[in-house]
């Protein structure tokens, strides 16, 4: 499985709602019916930023990165096919100068994409309608194996805190690849590869309130501070639009995973 965060950077937030109007209804659209992509994701959704006048400093758990309108997320069971559609002669054709007049109207420069390696922490049944995007870098003497391992033990003990779950319907612990992404290499994207970063977790909100998750983010921060460098990680709060989301196919896909498994109940 082939899963990846395209992390796009904005001129001003002024332009934020046209640059996510014109990436879901017009950029994705023309992506989805071109005939090099039929049946390639088994997700292909857009995270757009929640309005900035409707957050606060504690809605974050680290720093806003409030020059982001959007998160595009990429999920392909075949890696090898997402990378051959994307350097398709005609799609590169018809895409590219949409590509470059996105970047031009709308971003300050190239997006940033991470290729990760999933692990659900747990799931409910009930999604919400926020979903926060923790973009975590170790500290420069932390090595890998004990910021994962640290990152484990944070997982475990949410998991079975009883408050946490009553707030937070689904957790995700991403694992950043640091080889070269396989939308930045392939069909001239111009974006780069996001070396900088080592993990990002996902928190979805069931019905709860952002000011409820907030309560945690002290502590969370506290616990963390022993491992991840407050001053590079960042934090993004967005809404979820889904153009496809399906459930895995059934051909063999082994789920790459790291620390304690792919879930824990």
């Amino acid at each position: 499985m082939l899963k990846e965060y395209l992390i796009l950077s904005g001129r001003d937030q002024k332009s934020h709602a046209q640059c996510q109007d014109y990436v879901i209804n017009v950029h994705a659209q023309a992506v989805l019916k071109h005939r090099a992509f039929q049946g390639v994701f088994r997700k292909y959704v857009m995270y757009p930023a929640v309005p900035r006048d409707t957050l606060s400093a504690g809605h974050h758990l680290y720093a806003d990165r409030h020059e982001t309108p959007m998160i595009v997320e990429h999920v392909c069971d075949d890696g090898a096919l997402f990378r051959h559609a994307l350097q398709d002669e005609d799609h590169r054709a018809a895409i590219k100068p949409d590509e470059e007049y996105i970047m031009h109207t709308f971003l300050s420069g190239p997006p940033i994409v991470v290729e990760l390696e999933e692990r659900v922490i747990f799931s409910g049944p009930v999604i919400g309608q926020f979903h926060i995007f923790d973009v975590l870098k170790r500290h420069a003497d932390v090595s890998e194996e004990e910021f994962f391992s640290a990152l484990d033990r944070e997982a475990a003990y949410l998991a079975e805190l009883t408050p946490f779950r009553n707030v937070v319907c689904k957790l995700i612990h991403n694992r950043v690849s640091k080889h070269e992404a396989v939308y930045a290499q392939s069909g001239g994207t111009g974006a780069s590869t996001g070396r900088d970063f080592d993990a990002v977790v996902e928190t979805v909100l069931g019905a709860s309130s952002l000011e409820e998750i907030a309560g945690f983010y002290p502590a969370i921060r506290d616990r963390q501070s022993r491992f991840v460098d407050a001053a590079g990680s960042f934090s993004f709060i967005a809404r979820r639009h889904v153009l496809i989301d399906q459930p895995a196919s059934g051909r063999p896909n082994p789920r790459r995973s790291f620390g304690l498994g792919n879930q824990i109940n």
